[in-house]
């Protein structure tokens, strides 16, 4: 029964925005994770579990274990970060993307999704 809801939650995550207008866009992220976007639009990022990031005396570690960096056209975006543990959902201030990536990360949170807010 947990598994089922865990489904549950990815249900409610993938719900929450226009997931079919998205495909998927790894090139707008770096260190391991997966994207899937509607550039200018709509972002949605997975972070995967990396269990080699606990070490730093790793070989690769600064190359896979450092922030995720998502590039976002320009304009004003509204984020939440998202919990396929629990379902919870942290949402993010609105902020202004000029040209720059968007990096915040919360520990042990593996999804992300960013949507452009049109006000």
């Amino acid at each position: 029964m947990v598994m089922l809801k865990g489904y549950g939650h990815m249900v409610d995550f993938f719900t929450s925005f226009e997931w079919w207008k998205t495909e998927p866009h790894d090139e707008l992220v770096n260190n391991g994770a997966y994207c899937l976007a509607k550039p200018g639009e709509i972002y949605a990022v997975y972070l995967p579990i990396r269990p080699l990031c606990g070490n730093q005396e790793h070989f690769g570690y600064h190359d896979a274990c450092g922030d995720v960096t998502i590039r976002l056209e320009p304009g004003m975006y509204e984020a939440k970060w998202f919990s396929p543990f629990t379902g919870e959902i942290v949402r993010c201030h609105p902020f202004k993307a000029r040209s720059g990536p968007f990096q915040e990360r919360q520990a042990g949170w593996t999804g992300a999704a960013a949507q452009k807010n049109e006000k």
